[in-house]
């Protein structure tokens, strides 16, 4: 048959959401639909700020994040760099356009494009937890991806949504 449905939902909690709909008829025959992602922030967010180095055996990390909601507008602004020695990063990556800020309580969520080495166009998703006030740690994620897929990412496999756990050897997260 043909028909309409109406619901609603509250998220109690700021959050990455996936949303599964299963409808089912009188006859019992059913189906089901995803949506990935519903993102659900908290609008008193205001700002992200990372300055952190990540070092490893092979790779020394960059990341440096300014960015805030602009009181007038709510419009995202600021900048972000990141470079990655001993990788096709070396030159480093620039933000040239903030799409989001997100601020889920002490995790911040940045996207947006930019260029590595002032060339090309890459989508990116930085990812913070601020949680070295609360006796735990900082950590980051970088995922940066063009036409051709996934360029780089610290947590490789990991689901966009998944928490970020790369911890900086030096410097510090704050997301307010």
């Amino acid at each position: 048959g043909i028909g309409e449905i109406a619901d609603w939902h509250f998220y109690m909690e700021p959050g990455i959401y996936t949303l599964t709909l299963t409808v089912t008829d009188s006859a019992g025959a059913g189906t089901t639909a995803t949506y990935e992602y519903a993102v659900m922030y908290d609008p008193a967010g205001k700002r992200i700020l990372a300055a952190v180095q990540s070092v490893d055996e092979t790779t020394t990390m960059h990341l440096g994040v300014n960015v805030s909601l602009d009181k007038k507008t709510g419009m995202p602004k600021g900048h972000v760099r990141f470079n990655a020695d001993g990788t096709g990063f070396a030159d480093g990556f620039d933000a040239t356009e903030i799409a989001y800020v997100l601020i889920f309580g002490d995790w911040g969520v940045v996207t947006g494009t930019g260029t590595i080495g002032g060339e090309g166009e890459y989508q990116f998703l930085i990812s913070v937890l601020d949680q070295s006030e609360q006796g735990g740690v900082d950590t980051f994620r970088v995922i940066l991806w063009g036409d051709e897929g996934i360029a780089f990412d610290t947590q490789s496999g990991d689901d966009f949504a998944a928490l970020p756990t790369t911890q900086p050897t030096d410097g510090d997260i704050k997301v307010r």
